[in-house]
């Protein structure tokens, strides 16, 4: 991604509960949404990119 930076987290592994990919949002998090990931799913890709304001960030997350 132009002008960002990217995570690329493992998921390679057995997760006994399901794989679940969980995001907080707001300055302390006031906010949180989760779903379930595909059980085929090996690894998702964070890929960040700073927005218009202060502390804000873009996030495009692929999961494969």
């Amino acid at each position: 991604m132009k002008d960002g930076w990217s995570e690329t987290y493992d998921l390679d592994r057995p997760f006994p509960d399901g794989k679940w990919l969980e995001c907080g949002y707001g300055t302390h998090n006031e906010v949180t949404l989760s779903r379930p990931l595909p059980e085929p799913s090996k690894a998702c890709t964070f890929f960040y990119r700073k927005g218009a304001k202060a502390g804000q960030r873009s996030i495009k997350i692929e999961c494969r």
